[in-house]
């Protein structure tokens, strides 16, 4: 009895314990019951064999294992649009090495130099692309943005090509490519920070908002009471110039609803004033333009070479007339952007106009219009242009008669 008593006084803690686990182990099923909450839905099964390859992320959001895509689904809705992404989704065919059964194309097989048999193929999209690379390289240009470690890379790749003892075509002149995209989207960046005060003020307006669903319930409130169209808050990525725009463009819709928020919500302290809207709309019409084209040289299903210069041209005519506006605002802006635009299209681009000539509709006609608006002193360029075309023909020429 003593040693139970100073057992009982030393260790008070550990007695207790031990007793609440000797309950549970001799009544398991009371507390089964009282640990559950006979009001609490039961959360459905999942039953589809696409979750095998979706890892749940929130309770309506779902990424791909392989490509890392995220969609917003839910266990209990349709699954039809992660079905679609599996088809289609070439890290999948990658990690797995699936090949889908698909109807054959037919195609020509050279059997001797006098023959040809007539075979079938079935079209692979990851052996497409493996191949296109093959023929970036071979056809030597490669389309990199700006970045120093770029050139860094590409010179190592020239002297790599020269220890190899492989000619380069044209003397090199059309390996590296600068992005056009990439170059927009400096160009674009630049303007932007003659605004860059109210951007921030928008981007953390936004931030407040999309951070809390009560915040967005009210403030939809307000849209809906003042019978705005049901359009929803966009929050940039800072990297990417047309973001901010398509940020701008929503936000501007809602001008009037942000006052009142904050009328009811004192923590928010992030509305622009009257004459800072009124920038917004300038810069927004303004910048609908440069988003066209941004949307049209990052296309990815179907060709773009030929779509550069025309494009090119148009942003010129649009900066060179913008630079005379009467706004203070888009003047400045134009005038940015109009010395990064000098910087990296001042000088000739031919691979840009090699795209433009070679394309049948336009041949050596269109850098006759483009060129004396694009270039200061267009008529050596437009004779620097057919030159170039004549040369590359001819290293051609004499590259396939040698073989």
């Amino acid at each position: 009895m003593a040693n139970d008593g100073n057992a009982d006084v030393n260790q008070p803690s550990i007695q207790v314990g031990t007793e609440g686990n000797d309950k549970q182990a001799e009544d398991p099923e009371v507390i089964h019951e009282e640990e559950r909450n006979p009001f609490e839905k039961k959360a459905r099964k999942k039953t589809s064999h696409v979750w095998d390859d979706f890892d749940t992320v929130t309770s309506k959001k779902s990424r791909c294992k392989f490509c890392k895509q995220t969609y917003c689904s839910q266990v209990s809705g349709p699954t039809i649009q992660l079905i679609r992404h599996l088809k289609n989704c070439v890290q999948r065919k990658l990690a797995l090495g699936n090949v889908e059964k698909k109807q054959k194309t037919l195609s020509f097989e050279t059997i001797e130099s006098d023959s040809v048999n007539l075979t079938t193929f079935k079209y692979d999209h990851v052996k497409v692309r493996e191949a296109a690379s093959h023929m970036l390289i071979y056809h030597e240009w490669i389309t990199v943005d700006n970045a120093s470690y770029n050139d860094l890379a590409l010179k190592i790749l020239q002297g790599t090509f020269k220890l190899l003892k492989k000619k380069l075509l044209f003397g090199s002149k059309l390996f590296h490519v600068r992005c056009c995209a990439h170059i927009l989207n400096l160009m674009v960046q630049d303007g932007l920070s003659v605004i860059g005060g109210v951007i921030e003020c928008v981007r953390e307006a936004v931030k407040y908002l999309v951070a809390s669903e009560p915040h967005l319930i009210q403030f939809s409130e307000i849209a809906k009471q003042l019978q705005l169209p049901s359009k929803r808050l966009i929050l940039d990525c800072p990297t990417r110039w047309n973001s901010a725009y398509l940020m701008l463009s929503a936000a501007l819709e809602f001008k009037d609803v942000f006052p009142r928020y904050s009328e009811r919500d004192l923590g928010f302290a992030y509305v622009p004033s009257y004459e800072e809207w009124e920038k917004v709309e300038k810069v927004c019409q303004f910048l609908e333009i440069f988003n066209d084209v941004t949307n049209i040289i990052s296309g990815s299903e179907y060709p773009t070479s030929n779509l550069f210069l025309t494009e090119v041209w148009r942003i010129k005519e649009i900066l060179d007339k913008s630079t005379e506006d009467c706004d203070d605002c888009i003047r400045l802006m134009a005038i940015r952007m109009k010395l990064k635009f000098d910087k990296y299209w001042g000088e000739s681009n031919l691979l840009m106009g090699l795209g433009k000539i070679l394309d049948p509709r336009y041949k050596m006609v269109l850098p006759g219009f483009c060129f004396p608006v694009i270039y200061y002193d267009p008529l050596p360029k437009v004779s620097q242009l057919k030159d170039s075309l004549y040369e590359l023909y001819n290293e051609y020429v004499a590259m396939h008669s040698q073989a």
